[in-house]
């Protein structure tokens, strides 16, 4: 069980971690796909529309941090928590891309009057699968995007289960491991560090980009240069400080 934990929390934090740092290298842009979906012929929240640009930047930090907290087993309940909304999100938001008609019509009432309108059929999500443009000649399609949020989802809800139904042995706080979630002991650091940089590295190789891995390097670094400072929560805590700054200084 723990093998297979790790491997979960490798394939997730190395994953949110690209995912984040693609939607971070450009938000402008995916603001303005924000917005495409909060139009009235879309999902119909234009009051969504004047906070795109913070919230753009907001999935983009939430994805980033929560990915180097799975990686370090940083407050293991709130980052899978909104690992699991986040994935089930993201996976509804492409399977609307996907099933929209573009023929569609829809209802709204002008002075008093029933008129028809054309649904707005967003593209693609513009989101992870928006970047393979540069490695496969295309985007993901709708459909392609949400089945690999399906797959994401297989790896997410052990960790989700785990974290909050099933308490860490004490012999993992003790540092001498366990089936249980928690911060990190030096074993764990041994097997989840370097599996998330091989991960992102072949995602590098995927994207032809090169950044990823050394933002997960410097990001780990700094998480061990804390691990020697502080210890429990405030380590815990700091970690994710860290990696807040070090990743708004990239957006």
């Amino acid at each position: 069980m723990k093998y297979f934990l790790w491997f979960c929390r490798i394939v997730v934090g190395g994953t949110f971690i690209v995912s984040g740092l693609v939607k971070a290298n450009d938000p402008l842009g995916f603001s303005y796909k924000l917005e495409e979906y909060f139009a009235e012929s879309a999902l119909n929240l234009p009051f969504l529309e004047p906070a795109s640009l913070f919230l753009a930047i907001l999935a983009c930090l939430a994805e980033v941090v929560l990915g180097f907290a799975v990686i370090v087993g940083g407050r293991m309940k709130l980052a899978t928590a909104c690992i699991l909304w986040l994935t089930l999100f993201f996976g509804w938001l492409t399977a609307y891309t996907a099933t929209c008609d573009p023929q569609g019509k829809y209802e709204v009432v002008v002075n008093g009057v029933k008129e028809l309108r054309d649904v707005t059929c967003v593209t693609d999500c513009g989101c992870f699968g928006d970047a393979m443009k540069g490695s496969l000649g295309r985007s993901l399609t709708p459909w392609e995007s949400f089945y690999k949020d399906l797959i994401l989802l297989i790896f997410v809800l052990p960790l989700f289960f785990v974290s909050w139904f099933r308490k860490p042995r004490p012999s993992e706080a003790a540092g001498e491991g366990g089936p249980g979630i928690a911060f990190n002991t030096g074993g764990d650091d041994k097997v989840l560090l370097p599996g998330a940089l091989i991960l992102v590295a072949l995602w590098c190789w995927v994207f032809g980009w090169a950044f990823f891995l050394w933002f997960t390097l410097t990001g780990l670094a700094g998480y061990l240069v804390i691990k020697r400072l502080a210890q429990g929560v405030k380590a815990e805590w700091l970690t994710a400080l860290w990696i807040t700054v070090f990743s708004l200084g990239f957006i």
